[in-house]
């Protein structure tokens, strides 16, 4: 009886995993020409909205899911902080996927198999029986900045609606998250800790390109290397770095990096020893701040043609913004 009833549980199991259909995921060419056509025609409606800052147009293309579950403000947040060049109207398709056939309310994944160090993973929620996942890069405001717009649809009545969307930073200075560690590694191993540390700031930016989904395989790898950079920073710069060659005395408080419409650069923060409303001395010490910033921080001019500088009259914390005042200097003819 025990063997008998052992037969009818396999039984039931096998019957419960074929009566589940598998996902078919087609990517390229294997996509339907009409289907790629219509989603291509969606995101390029979704460019426009962002570049027009247009809400209406964008909530005209989104799931009624997506209009239920999506917070107060949440659409007029993407517009109002999306820095896209309104003028450059080209969208690159980087990669796509349709599912189609698949029972709906799991979790799914797709892997991108380039054979590099850009190769990632997808991992995304399936609530209908047909999904579509487009990745794009559209052009940023500052040159060689663009984004990646991650979009994901599902068919609703015969018709594909946007269910999922994100509009992350996908490359710096024209390079990729990959390109971005591989520069700082070499900067690494050259010595110049400031310069790798720029640019693992810029790669750590871009390592999340298609939002939370998405995954770079080498991301532990790019994860571990950003730690042991940090550890090696920590015994070589102390903040605050003191430019006693300097009659103010200023402190230099933060290094960061900085995007702006030119393009990304090395932000350097410090304390004057000025008052911070009296701008020709200010101005004067900063020139030389400027004059003497590779005396402290070993190869910062190096890093690119142009450092900005903030000057701040005190330690910010929670309750208190500091009074603050910005430079920007050519680093190199």
């Amino acid at each position: 009886m025990k063997s008998l009833q052992g037969y009818a549980l396999l039984a039931i199991l096998l019957l419960a995993l074929a009566c589940k259909q598998p996902a078919a995921v087609k990517t390229g060419a294997a996509i339907p020409v009409e289907d790629k056509q219509t989603i291509t025609a969606l995101t390029q409606k979704i460019h426009a909205a962002l570049q027009h800052k247009d809400i209406a147009y964008l909530q005209s293309i989104v799931s009624d899911s997506l209009k239920k579950i999506a917070p107060i403000g949440f659409f007029d947040t993407i517009i109002s902080h999306t820095l896209l060049d309104n003028e450059n109207k080209t969208i690159k398709v980087l990669d796509e996927y349709l599912i189609n056939n698949t029972s709906s309310n799991h979790i799914n994944t797709v892997s991108s198999d380039k054979g590099n160090s850009s190769d990632y993973t997808l991992t995304f929620p399936i609530t209908t029986t047909d999904t579509y996942i487009q990745l794009c890069e559209v052009q940023g405001s500052g040159v060689g900045n663009s984004f990646m717009m991650s979009c994901l649809f599902v068919k609703q009545s015969g018709s594909w609606k946007l269910e999922t969307f994100n509009l992350r930073s996908y490359t710096f200075l024209g390079k990729s998250t990959a390109e971005l560690f591989g520069i700082a590694r070499k900067k690494f191993y050259d010595s110049n800790l400031l310069a790798a540390q720029f640019y693992t700031v810029l790669a750590s930016e871009t390592a999340e390109a298609g939002g939370k989904f998405f995954h770079y395989k080498n991301e532990d790898t790019m994860k571990n290397f950003a730690d042991s950079l940090q550890k090696t920073l920590f015994q070589n710069v102390h903040l605050p770095v003191k430019m006693d060659m300097i009659p103010s005395k200023p402190k230099i408080v933060g290094i960061t990096a900085k995007q702006v419409k030119t393009g990304i650069y090395p932000l350097i923060i410090y304390k004057t020893g000025n008052d911070v409303t009296d701008s020709i001395r200010l101005f004067s010490e900063n020139d030389l701040v400027h004059q003497n910033i590779n005396n402290v921080l070993k190869g910062m001019t190096d890093i690119a043609d142009t450092l900005i500088y903030i000057a701040i009259d005190d330690a910010p914390t929670i309750k208190n913004i500091p009074k603050r005042m910005e430079f920007v200097k050519r680093s190199k003819n």
